[in-house]
């Protein structure tokens, strides 16, 4: 069975991975926002986490 904390990292990758859907998608983050529930900012937070990881991704894998 998976603790709290293991559930909340698979509901947070999910979400970023909904925001980056429908970045990639070309919707905005208002209207995201207003598909997932969430405020247009929340989901800025979201993605910017997102694009901070995938950066961290990348220059690990410059090495």
């Amino acid at each position: 069975m998976c603790t709290g904390e293991g559930r909340a990292g698979v509901s947070e990758k999910r979400r970023g991975g909904e925001v980056l859907h429908w970045l990639l998608e070309g919707k905005s983050m208002r209207r995201i926002g207003l598909h997932m529930g969430l405020s247009d900012r929340h989901i800025g937070r979201i993605k910017d986490t997102v694009v901070r990881k995938m950066s961290q991704m990348s220059d690990r894998s410059d090495v």
